[in-house]
């Protein structure tokens, strides 16, 4: 298996060896570690040729990864959440929310006109084309950051739109259906029939259950709007044509997601202060974000790589470790 990431995060996708057959492993095994590095944007196209990864396999295989392999999105969940509950609370949290993800072109499976929460006022409500996700999160704190609370993907559902029969204009006037992937009378579930099936799941897995105080409203709850996943990760990036690869490519994305935060957890809080920016003019910053913990799993990365080579003399090392610092930044 390709080595593309820094050692101490093996032991996270070595978790999930028993939710694939072995080529599907080695196929989710190479695509987590090659998405974390990759910057810009991130099709499966992209991330595949920015870590070479067919030097490992054939192209084919990792679109067949997400298109025909045999693997279930809920076991990556469920193992997911077990990973999640050493550092859980007596009393588990949990929240449902649904997040819009913007595609553009004629043949992406299972998008529609879906309500724009960030672009809509209260006067002029917007619509944009993409997929809704509905999405069960587990709220969790770490010690790394005792104030700040982590919203972690478990479960994730794509929300489809009721077939609609008519036909709209097409290119040159003709008359088409412009979607596809729409859900059938017996298909169709609404968001909160979603959020039932995956409250459910999360409950059987947590046997007994207790009832906590209310929770804050969302409007409370939104300190920031802007969501990590599609900003560092490119959860909007891929662009499927087939059902399952479209159910398993971006909810991926968010368990990657969440094993960098374990990562950092675990062991990459140790290595922040050499990762960190020094900043002289921002000073009031006071807890750890997303970007910062991406910073300090690539950084480490490169860093293990480089300066591990015990043939590397202590000349290479000086001139090398500027190049680390400009990388920093980069990261």
């Amino acid at each position: 298996m390709p080595d593309l990431l820094v050692r101490s995060f093996a032991p996270l996708l070595l978790a999930f060896q028993s939710c694939f057959t072995q080529p599907s492993f080695h196929s989710f095994w190479a695509l987590t570690c090659a998405r974390i590095p990759c910057s810009g944007r991130r099709s499966l196209t992209r991330i595949i040729q920015s870590a070479q990864l067919t030097e490992f396999k054939h192209y084919c295989s990792f679109h067949r990864f997400f298109s025909q392999a045999r693997w279930k999105l809920d076991d990556l969940g469920h193992r997911v959440f077990q990973l999640l509950l050493p550092f859980c609370a007596e009393v588990l949290v949990g929240a449902v929310d649904d997040t819009l993800a913007r595609k553009s072109g004629r043949h992406i499976w299972g998008a529609g006109m879906h309500h724009d929460p960030l672009r809509s006022t209260q006067s002029r409500p917007f619509f944009a084309f993409g997929h809704n996700w509905v999405v069960f999160s587990l709220h969790v704190s770490f010690a790394f950051a005792p104030q700040k609370t982590w919203a972690l993907p478990i479960l994730v559902r794509l929300y489809r739109k009721q077939k609609n029969s008519k036909l709209a204009p097409g290119r040159g006037g003709k008359l088409e259906r412009k979607q596809i992937g729409q859900a059938t009378d017996q298909q169709y579930r609404t968001r909160p029939q979603l959020a039932v099936e995956m409250i459910q799941l999360v409950a059987g897995w947590a046997g007994q259950r207790k009832k906590s105080q209310r929770l804050p409203n969302p409007e409370q709850m939104a300190q920031d709007r802007r969501r990590d996943v599609k900003q560092f990760l490119g959860f909007e990036d891929p662009q499927n044509r087939v059902p399952q690869a479209t159910q398993r490519t971006a909810p991926l994305i968010f368990y990657i997601y969440d094993l960098a935060i374990l990562w950092y957890a675990q062991s990459g809080h140790r290595l922040a202060r050499q990762s960190t920016l020094q900043r002289l003019w921002y000073q009031r910053k006071t807890t750890v974000s997303f970007e910062d913990i991406l910073r300090t799993l690539r950084q480490a990365t490169w860093h293990e790589k480089i300066f591990s080579a015990p043939r590397l003399d202590a000349h290479t090392r000086k001139i090398l470790q500027p190049l680390m610092e400009w990388a920093k930044a980069a990261a």
